[in-house]
């Protein structure tokens, strides 16, 4: 009982701190807009990175569709908690276009141009909505260990009194 009052202790004095700094993160993360403007922007890039790839030659396309096919939140909740997805596509279609040989050769490209412009914009609302989800998987997880061991303390406290009183 004493392991699982302290677990309770040392989970809440976390709870304190996060509730404590967590609120003005994700506030100053998301600037002026809420979490659904951010998805509808990201949609909008998206839409817009469509009608860019569409002029382009079928290797400059499957540029875009490396970002577009991508599923941008997956990676599970290591991923989400840690802020880190190594197989993103867009990751990967930006330095695609940084590396593609036309690029590489300094020939002028404006189709290019625009979906690289696209893709750093989207890598930004990525890297903001990922941020948010972050700090908001750090209080669920906060909620999902703290609640349920402070219904375990009660029922330890419970059980201790009742014994208590029985036996006494």
């Amino acid at each position: 009982m004493k392991l699982l009052m302290m677990l309770v202790i040392f989970s809440g004095i976390f709870g304190i701190a996060a509730y404590a700094s967590v609120p003005q993160a994700l506030s100053a993360n998301r600037g002026e807009t809420t979490q659904i403007q951010m998805l509808e922007n990201l949609r909008m890039l998206d839409r817009q990175l469509h009608d860019a790839g569409q002029p382009l030659p079928h290797d400059e396309a499957d540029i875009v569709r490396m970002s577009l096919n991508d599923d941008p939140f997956g990676g599970g909740l290591i991923a989400r908690l840690t802020g880190s997805y190594p197989r993103c596509g867009t990751r990967r279609a930006l330095a695609a276009v940084r590396a593609h040989p036309s690029r590489v050769a300094g020939y002028g490209n404006d189709a290019l141009d625009s979906v690289e412009t696209l893709l750093e914009r989207k890598r930004s609302a990525l890297s903001r909505i990922r941020k948010h989800l972050r700090l908001k998987a750090l209080l669920e997880i906060w909620l999902h260990i703290h609640v349920p061991l402070t219904f375990a303390l009660i029922a330890a406290l419970f059980v201790h009194i009742v014994a208590v009183f029985y036996y006494w």
